[in-house]
């Protein structure tokens, strides 16, 4: 099994637990290319699944990588960019000026395995309208920033 189909299989169980996805998660995560022009691993996943998991979660995935000079963008934590860097290969969170709001994790792959890790435990799951205090979702994405290594999380600007 390669570390592709290792990821999938972990995600469709992941997404079985939750009795929102489990009867048809073809509509929220399935394959849009066989072969990617990635080699880092977590891009690669990015790039050949779709996601269509808001609801379990704060992060969009973006259908389709993009790249600038400095950053391969692959999605969006409210209105910011969920990015890597390409020198440093971290998950960062920047605005639309590009400054650095926090470091999410030491890179892509600890960021993936984290995401999925998390929402390995049912009790994790929750649908946005359902909860709305803004501290909650502040705690529960530097859980995630933790579990993936991240540091330095939130700027003052996510600071409650």
């Amino acid at each position: 099994m390669t570390e592709i189909e290792k990821l999938e299989f972990m995600f469709i169980e992941i997404l079985n637990q939750h009795e929102d996805f489990s009867s048809n998660i073809e509509e929220h995560f399935k394959r849009k290319r066989n072969e990617s022009k990635f080699d880092n691993i977590f891009l690669k996943f990015v790039d050949c699944y779709h996601f269509e998991i808001s609801s379990l979660t704060m992060i969009e995935f973006d259908s389709e990588i993009k790249e600038d000079s400095n950053f391969y963008y692959f999605g969006m934590f409210e209105s910011d960019y969920l990015v890597i860097n390409k020198i440093s290969h971290r998950v960062q969170l920047i605005n639309h000026y590009k400054t650095l709001l926090c470091e999410c994790a030491v890179d892509g792959k600890s960021f993936l395995y984290a995401f999925l890790e998390y929402f390995k435990i049912p009790e994790n799951f929750y649908e946005m309208s359902d909860k709305e205090d803004f501290n909650f979702r502040v705690e529960r994405s530097k859980k995630c920033s933790e579990l993936s290594g991240g540091f330095n999380f939130f700027t003052t600007e996510y600071s409650p």
